[in-house]
């Protein structure tokens, strides 16, 4: 392969040789003067020479940036987080409800407080239900001192009786707020001495307990005051005191009326 184009190579140049001497003018041939041809040299066309440029300044490398100061760590502070104060709630302590129950109230009047022998007396025993549950198996008794006669028994309730000098009601149930009232009326015996106190006491009782009715203590009757007698102590004294003063306003009168 190399061989063939280093002869292809060779019958190009001389294609190219003989080209170029055909190409050349033809010297006329003068009679017995064969032409010498003298090759003349070109002549060189001068050239400006070429300025020799200084060789460029070499750039100094930029200076190497400087080494940054490593600033002192700064040591976290570890802040603990505060928990969370855990703050029970209050337990909200439940209220006892109080289990209705009933309560009986006595209370007792007799007129009048003190007796003489011979007088009317009425007693009077209201029972109430004050409480918030029925009052069952309710009886009242009252027992009167020996020196009262029972005359009658009434009540606005239950069934009433008289054995002796106890008086006995049978109520039986009561509810809430509900009241009966029982009368007694009774006379005073004239072996009794004048003066002389009621102070018996009425009994209830029922389901939830017992409850008294007493008198109220009576008011005792003031002595009657009586007339003074005599001539009363010092007296005679004060009088004497008015009389002194007297004078003297009637001695300084007389001496202020000379003087005018």
């Amino acid at each position: 392969m190399r061989r063939n184009h280093l002869s292809i190579f060779i019958m190009l140049v001389a294609v190219v040789m003989i080209a170029g001497m055909m190409a050349r003018p033809t010297q006329p041939t003068l009679a017995g003067f064969t032409p010498t041809f003298t090759p003349v040299p070109p002549t060189p066309t001068p050239m400006p020479p070429t300025p020799t440029l200084p060789p460029p300044t070499p750039t100094p490398p930029p200076p190497p940036p400087p080494t940054p100061t490593p600033l002192p760590t700064k040591t976290p502070t570890f802040t603990p987080t505060p928990r969370p104060t855990f703050t029970p709630t209050a337990t909200r302590t439940p209220t006892a409800t109080a289990t209705p129950a009933p309560k009986i109230v006595v209370e007792k009047q007799v007129v009048p407080g003190t007796v003489n022998p011979g007088d009317r007396v009425q007693i009077t025993i209201v029972i109430c239900n004050r409480g918030a549950a029925m009052a069952t198996s309710v009886v009242m008794e009252d027992t009167l001192p020996d020196f009262l006669a029972i005359l009658s028994l009434r009540t606005t309730a239950g069934i009433p009786s008289i054995r002796g000098q106890t008086v006995t009601v049978r109520i039986g149930t009561l509810a809430p707020g509900e009241c009966v009232t029982v009368t007694i009326e009774a006379q005073v015996r004239t072996d009794t001495p004048p003066g002389t106190a009621i102070t018996n006491i009425a009994v209830v009782r029922y389901n939830g307990g017992t409850s008294e009715g007493r008198f109220p203590a009576p008011t005792p009757t003031p002595a009657p005051l009586l007339p003074e007698t005599g001539e009363p102590v010092g007296g005679n004294i004060v009088i004497g005191w008015f009389i002194l003063l007297g004078l003297l306003i009637l001695a300084a009168g007389l001496y202020l009326r000379k003087r005018r």
